[in-house]
């Protein structure tokens, strides 16, 4: 594969650069190799895992007093944008590090921070997080996970699905509700250890997509945990779920827009080979306006991402919220309509597995899924329109 992996033009910071310019040499040589079978084997590529800890890529989202690279939000967002064009398996296994991490980043106590955070930054703890549950995702005010009180300690009861890595995780965020009459604002926020009494693993989904990151099913039994294991107060749960979602969904822009990316350029190679009827296939007006419309359609979402990334950075906002949700939207759109319209343009070619097309193709529809439906996002957008009209200017 020549594709180019150089830099983008507008990261200023040479230190920015210069981590960019290691991952692409990582993708390159490490993990454009394996791709395919990570996909056929479904297995967790912990080697892999233990390289890119070296190069620090688990530091990104860790602050610089634990340990962490102190990079900020696009530099990060950037590596999982790379990744992803040549494997959203291990794009997910770098970009679930900061999902899970944002309420102990932001409501842990220093003791917590102390304890875990240098471990993620090595590489050497996993973090995850379980908000969905068998009855409902999206509807988070309607979890019946439960976390009761008693004296010094809180007893949890519960399922949660869709965790990624909860398997394997050395640790996890929990969200329960203390208050079952509350609604939202009785949810609650815990860090769980995985050797927690109670804590029981029921099973790894069997997936066709993003395989090899296992998205897990857990179970609560009489959990106990100390109340120093609680992330902030009781009822600010459901806060800081919304803002780890909002990270969440650029993670998951990104990696969409690296799908789109792959697939477009495969898609053009192809065509500008591909000879039939006397003449290569992109000087044919189907193929050459589809891949314009590709190109041009995956631009205008890298915008919006790169706008929802800095408005973002610059404060957590409801607007900058909508935003990340138009973001999502755009960029799954494109992130599913190029490997199908890629796989088009190769023809029977592109349904081999010894191309990434068809694999891309499984994997981004779990994109418009994970982080909020489009339509839960359709919502959100729709429902700031009615009461406060354009989120821009």
């Amino acid at each position: 594969m020549n594709m180019n992996f150089t830099a983008d033009t507008d990261t200023t910071s040479s230190a920015d650069a210069q981590i960019l310019d290691t991952v692409d040499r990582f993708i390159r040589e490490r993990v454009e190799p394996r791709a395919q079978a990570i996909d056929a084997d479904n297995v967790y590529p912990q080697d892999l895992h233990d390289e890119a800890a070296a190069l620090g890529l688990f530091a990104l989202a860790v602050p610089e007093a634990y340990g962490g690279l102190g990079v900020g939000l696009r530099t990060r967002l950037k590596v999982i944008e790379r990744l992803a064009r040549s494997s959203g398996t291990f794009a997910v296994i770098v970009c679930t590090v900061p999902d899970g991490l944002d309420p102990l980043r932001a409501h842990g106590s220093e003791e917590l921070k102390q304890k875990y955070l240098p471990g993620v930054a090595s590489g050497e703890l996993m973090p995850a997080i379980a908000l969905s549950e068998p009855s409902g995702g999206s509807d988070v005010a309607a979890m019946k996970t439960t976390a009761r009180r008693d004296g010094q300690s809180y007893v949890i009861n519960g399922d949660k699905t869709w965790c990624t890595h909860g398997s394997f995780a050395d640790f996890i965020t929990v969200f329960a509700k203390t208050d079952e009459s509350a609604g939202h604002r009785g949810i609650t926020a815990f860090l769980v250890p995985k050797d927690t009494p109670g804590f029981e693993v029921v099973r790894d989904e069997d997936l066709a997509c993003l395989r090899g990151s296992p998205q897990s099913t857990l179970r609560f039994t009489d959990m106990r945990i100390d109340q120093s294991l609680r992330l902030g107060d009781e009822g600010e749960g459901f806060r800081m779920a919304m803002l780890a979602m909002d990270d969440a969904r650029l993670n998951c822009s990104a990696q969409a827009l690296g799908i789109a990316y792959r697939c477009i350029y495969e898609a053009t190679e192809y065509a500008k080979q591909r000879v039939a009827f006397d003449r290569p296939i992109i000087e044919f007006q189907g193929v050459h306006f589809l891949l314009a419309e590709l190109c041009t359609e995956y631009s205008a979402a890298r915008a919006l991402w790169l706008q929802a990334i800095d408005d973002f950075e610059a404060g957590p906002t409801r607007q900058s919220g909508v935003i990340g949700s138009m973001a999502k939207n755009a960029c799954t759109a494109i992130g599913m309509k190029a490997p199908v319209e890629a796989i088009q343009i190769l023809g029977a070619a592109g349904l081999s597995t010894d191309l990434p097309l068809e694999r891309m193709m499984r994997d981004s529809k779990a994109y418009q899924i994970f982080d909020g439906t489009t339509q839960i996002h359709n919502w959100i957008i729709g429902r700031h329109l009615q009461r406060e009209g354009l989120p821009f200017d």
